[in-house]
């Protein structure tokens, strides 16, 4: 956070505007409501993944492209790929909590 003080002092300002509006209790209600808060967590799970390989096995020869083919029981997936292609997240080498608006995340894949 350090490193990105203008997200530091937005993050910042919705907490203490969250605990204000809670009495100053830190409650699961108003840990919910801190919107900001949710965006900088998955935003910072994106950019650093606590696993970067998540293995799957294809349970049949697959065609990925007309060169390419996954062979039974090939190994795939990596998170960081996914993670960090621009198809779904654009700037994706920036750390940037709107990275990627509402709209954007309902019509992407569930595996991205």
């Amino acid at each position: 956070m350090t490193t990105h003080p203008k997200i530091q002092e937005n993050l910042r300002k919705e907490i203490l505007d969250s605990l204000n509006k809670s009495k100053k209790q830190i409650t699961y209600q108003s840990i919910s409501e801190v919107e900001y808060l949710k965006k900088v967590l998955k935003e910072t799970l994106r950019r650093y993944s606590i696993l970067s390989i998540i293995t799957r096995a294809s349970v049949k020869d697959y065609n990925v492209a007309s060169n390419i083919t996954l062979s039974k029981g090939t190994r795939v997936i990596t998170v960081t790929s996914l993670h960090w292609d621009p198809k779904f997240y654009l700037n994706s080498k920036q750390f940037n909590p709107e990275i990627i608006p509402p709209e954007r995340i309902a019509a992407r894949s569930n595996s991205a």
